[in-house]
């Protein structure tokens, strides 16, 4: 049969009607449900040839079967063998693929073929493969000859690989002989035999290394081994090499049983072929007593036989002091470790310059009313993981909670009367190597009375503090603790009175007309609240130090402070409704309405104490002037816009006429275009009477800045700058400055970085679909 019309649609209407053949696909040993659809045919001309054994198409050939489409300007169909052969402008798509190519021939019985001169596009993946001859051997399989691989887009490809043979499964990786790296067509690296990922899937195998060089471990790399465990579990084992410390050794194991359920465990060790009086941290305090390194850290999210039990693991345990400062680059370092602790956990770790390392077991439940938690906690202080004559490791006075119980009633209503109550208890073993060991119970319950009037609110609280001990032993405690008295008792009452109120006021601004769809998408704020809330809060507790001395002294909860201070504070609050015209769904978008959003933009807090006790006091008034007065702190937020942020909070001595302390932080975000902040941290605080045991400044003076952002350049070039200063040393404590190129199908980074230990400076190339490698 054979069809020539002149006019478009005449011709489509009767290739539509006529010229549609059924191709009948052989379907022994089929599997794929698509198997059994048959082929349909459309073409300019079509001819049947030896009783309908042969079919044979021209012009605008089309066949199609589901989602799979096969397009030439010739084909040819042979019925018994279900082999089909295609030239002239072959593209196709086939099982997610896209073809491209001079000649093909396919099988599609068996759902294989070959294509000369031709392209597969593998989209899933972004892979491009072009070559002499491509074959496909199956449904996600294919080999070739004399062919280009790359994932760059384009006729001339910014990197591709050249290789003379090579095949290639989707979901799995591509295997190359003979590669050539080229850049721009231009060969640049060659290998007999490389291997590249080409998976969506997690699969075991190497990955790429990472290199870099500094100056304090020389030039290092780090290749890792991913192993697939099972569908909720994988490892991830590191060798790495430094040229000036040696060999360090990693392991990372990473699950994810259930959605209640995730662990992610690391471990490095190293024999530092660096000894310690070499090295950049040197002092008499720090001094690690062997060349044997190692960090364990790990977190775990979870339950205990039933999901209600919330459990939670924290580990975090070090060779010693220097060891998270030397290491804190890479894979295996700190910042990598706090990043991903972060990302996966929301739970942050211990600052690398930290010497008590928390590790952490805690079990939970809670009720409507209560909740209860067992809690196991070891804390290690690497002042006594060194050697040094101050830090004996045999008199380490460290306390560890093992354990500890809490179980807190939060505040609901007492019965049926008008009062409310609220407790926390908790039970302690402390336990230490050297030093007093024993138990303490603390129940502190309260009881308050809400009174609110349209004037405002009135909370008056009273509470008890009943505390009992169990001493184990005695050991390097305070000339003023009894010894004798092995289960000393205190009790202590406190009480507070909280007043409060609020007062607003609403002002209107012009709203956007409802009805209008030259206004669609756009937004006004169409009203301000300002809310103002003054409050006052008393508390008291007496003075009952010189009979707490007595008891044993394990945390600060065993000297409670005597109290008789007043809190002041004025609260101001600018909050925003903003109306945005949107389409009317009730209308089904013929008519436009408003959907309002709300959000609080401004926030400004003025705060400050008097502490009647130190208005009466007379006690060393020569050396510490009596200074009843709080500093004045001043807290102020503002969110008025998604591209600016800004948080300051200072502090203002009424005694010192000046500023003693102030943390300010500006964010500004211009979409995808730069962003920047700054940072400047003060401290400037005089020693006061009442913390004259404690650090609240003893005149020294900090001036902390930082400062940072990063800006999109011309022609996908991105730059970011990050710079922290002590401006009252005159000492730069941190620089870095990145420059990123990012292209389709790879990326460029260079990075440059002096901190007041170390110089790094490394480049970076990632290869998209291929890995990344630098130095």
């Amino acid at each position: 049969m054979s069809g020539n019309h002149s006019h478009p649609l005449l011709r489509t209407l009767f290739l539509a009607c006529l010229f549609l053949v059924t191709l009948p696909l052989n379907t022994r040993g089929a599997t794929d449900p698509a198997e059994n659809i048959p082929w349909n045919l459309y073409a300019d001309r079509i001819q049947t040839l030896d009783g309908g054994e042969i079919t044979e198409a021209r012009g605008n050939v089309f066949l199609f079967q589901g989602d799979n489409q096969l397009q030439a300007d010739y084909a040819k169909y042979y019925k018994s063998t279900q082999w089909l052969y295609l030239e002239g402008n072959i593209t196709a798509k086939w099982d997610g693929d896209f073809l491209e190519a001079e000649s093909a021939e396919f099988d599609l019985g068996n759902r294989v073929g070959w294509l000369t001169n031709g392209q597969v596009f593998i989209e899933a993946n972004h892979v491009y493969v072009k070559g002499e001859k491509i074959h496909k051997t199956g449904d996600n399989t294919y080999t070739f000859t004399q062919a280009t691989v790359t994932s760059c887009d384009g006729t001339r490809p910014a990197w591709s690989l050249k290789t003379s043979s090579g095949d290639v499964t989707i979901d799995g990786y591509a295997r190359l002989w003979n590669p050539r790296l080229q850049i721009k067509g231009q060969p640049v690296l060659y290998a007999p035999y490389m291997v590249m990922p080409v998976k969506t899937k997690r699969q075991s195998g190497f990955l790429l290394p990472q290199l870099e060089v500094s100056k304090q471990l020389g030039t290092h790399i780090n290749l890792p081994y991913y192993q697939v465990i099972d569908e909720e579990s994988d490892l991830t084992l590191y060798e790495n090499y430094m040229s000036k410390r040696g060999l360090m050794q990693g392991i990372e194991f990473r699950s994810t049983p259930d959605l209640d359920t995730k662990m992610l465990v690391r471990f490095d060790w190293l024999k530092d072929h660096q000894a310690y009086e070499d090295g950049e941290y040197t002092s008499d305090v720090w001094q690690r007593p062997h060349q044997d390194r190692y960090w364990l850290r790990g977190k775990f999210d979870g339950y205990l036989l039933s999901p209600q039990w919330t459990t939670k693991l924290d580990l975090d345990l070090v060779s010693d002091y220097q060891y998270l400062r030397e290491f804190n680059d890479g894979l295996s370092g700190f910042d990598q470790s706090r990043k991903d602790f972060l990302q996966e956990f929301g739970r942050d770790i211990d600052d690398d310059d930290d010497y008590l390392r928390e590790n952490i077991l805690a079990v939970s439940r809670s009720w409507a009313n209560m909740g209860l938690e067992f809690r196991l906690e070891y804390t290690q202080n690497l002042y006594y993981f060194n050697d040094s004559t101050d830090y004996d490791s045999a008199k380490n006075p460290t306390l560890q909670r093992l354990p500890e119980i809490n179980f807190n009633v939060y505040k609901h209503q007492l019965a049926s009367t008008m009062f409310e109550w609220e407790a926390t208890s908790q039970y302690t073993y402390f336990w230490r190597e050297y030093g007093t060991k024993g138990s303490r119970l603390d129940i502190h319950p309260h009881i308050s009375l809400p009174l609110r009037t349209q004037y405002g609110t009135i909370i008056p609280k009273v509470g008890w503090r009943e505390t009992l001990y169990a001493v184990d032993r005695f050991e390097n405690t305070g000339s003023t603790v009894d010894t004798t008295d092995k289960y000393p008792v205190r009790g202590l009452p406190d009480a507070s009175v909280e007043l409060s109120t609020n007062l607003f006021r609403i002002y209107s601004l012009p709203d956007l007309p409802v009805n209008d769809k030259d206004h669609l998408g756009e937004s006004v704020w169409s009203k301000i609240k300002h809310s103002v809330t003054p409050e006052i809060e008393y508390s008291w507790i007496p003075n009952t130090l010189q009979d707490q001395k007595k008891n044993p002294q394990f945390d600060s909860d065993d000297a409670i402070y005597p109290e008789s201070n007043l809190t002041y504070s004025l609260v101001n609050l600018l909050t925003r409704k903003r109306m945005t015209v949107v389409n009317d769904p009730a209308t089904q978008g013929n008519s436009t309405t408003t959907k309002a959003d709300y959000l609080d933009f401004l926030r400004f807090k003025l705060e400050q104490s008097y502490d009647f006790r130190e208005a009466a006091r007379t006690e060393d008034t020569d050396l510490y002037p009596t200074r009843p007065f709080s500093d004045i702190e001043a807290e102020l937020t503002i969110f008025p816009r998604k591209y600016l942020s800004l948080t300051s909070t200072s502090w203002y001595s009424p005694y010192l006429n000046r500023i003693t302390e102030h943390e300010h932080t500006a964010r500004i975000f211009l979409d995808d275009l730069a962003s920047a902040y700054c940072g400047l941290d003060f401290v400037d605080r005089e020693q006061e009477y009442p913390y004259k045991t404690n650090y609240l400044g003893t005149g020294d003076r900090s001036r902390i800045l930082t400062l940072g952002g990063d800006v999109a350049l011309p022609r996908n070039w991105f730059l970011a700058v990050d710079y922290k200063a002590d401006l009252e040393d005159g000492q730069d404590l941190d620089r870095k400055m990145t420059l990123t190129y990012k292209h389709q199908c790879f990326t460029f980074e260079c990075f440059l970085s002096k901190t007041d230990t170390d110089e790094k400076i490394a480049v970076m190339i990632t290869l998209y679909n291929l890995g990344s490698m630098g130095g």
